[in-house]
């Protein structure tokens, strides 16, 4: 059920368009519904048949599920840290991106974040990481016989799962075409802003804009009524 808190933490988008994220997507929200699917909505002769173990049990053994979640846990964490953080370390140092190094980056400002960080070796805090995570896998076992006894609480649940992969997908979009539409609007406020300034640099360069310096040194006689008078007839 891991599929639930993998989805909000790492904002799994149903973007149909792109492989990668519907991957992403489809690798977390199917072992929820094969659970619903299963468990829920085969028929008894087909499930003693194809899957007798499921069909023999009763109720979930939450001791003997977080027992196996947790071999599994650590035999998947110390290979994972051996091939990406230990055999991989020059590239990791370079910016590559891995998913402790985006978690780490992106919740520096939360509680946990600041905790983490906050250690001095970096053995610490991958450690510190790594428990971390455990009891996020921890938690969303803890619902696992609710999902496993009660038919319509699975399938709320693996519904609100597919709702909320779907609403990343569709705010993917805004925050995407959003952001570049943004991004044209300050390049064409920039462009206006040179234009101006360029205008100003000509408008103050032109010749006919600049003072008539011989003009001025001739002196301007004030025009007198007797001069008007003298031009009579």
């Amino acid at each position: 059920m891991a599929g639930f808190i993998i989805v909000i933490t790492w904002r799994n988008s149903l973007v149909l368009h792109l492989i990668e994220k519907t991957t992403s997507s489809f690798i977390h929200i199917m072992p929820p519904i094969t659970l619903f699917v299963i468990v829920h909505e085969l028929p008894q002769d087909y499930l003693a048949e194809r899957f007798p173990a499921v069909a023999t049990l009763d109720h979930w053994n939450f001791i003997g599920g977080i027992i196996w979640t947790s071999i599994y846990y650590t035999i998947w964490q110390v290979t994972y840290h051996y091939f990406i953080t230990i055999k991989r370390k020059e590239e990791i140092e370079k910016g590559t991106v891995t998913s402790f190094t985006y978690l780490k980056k992106k919740n520096s400002k939360s509680a946990l974040g600041k905790f983490v960080n906050s250690l001095p070796y970096t053995w610490m805090q991958i450690t510190a990481f790594t428990l971390i995570q455990f009891g996020y896998q921890i938690l969303t076992m803890v619902f696992c016989p609710v999902w496993f006894k009660y038919k319509h609480a699975c399938g709320f649940f693996v519904t609100f799962i597919f709702v909320w992969a779907s609403y990343n997908g569709a705010t993917y979009y805004i925050d995407v075409f959003g952001k570049r539409f943004e991004k044209e609007v300050n390049n064409l406020k920039n462009e206006i802003v040179l234009l101006k300034q360029e205008n100003e640099k000509l408008f103050n360069n032109s010749p006919f804009n600049k003072p008539n310096m011989e003009n001025d040194d001739i002196p301007i006689k004030p025009l007198e009524l007797s001069d008007v008078n003298e031009e009579k007839p």
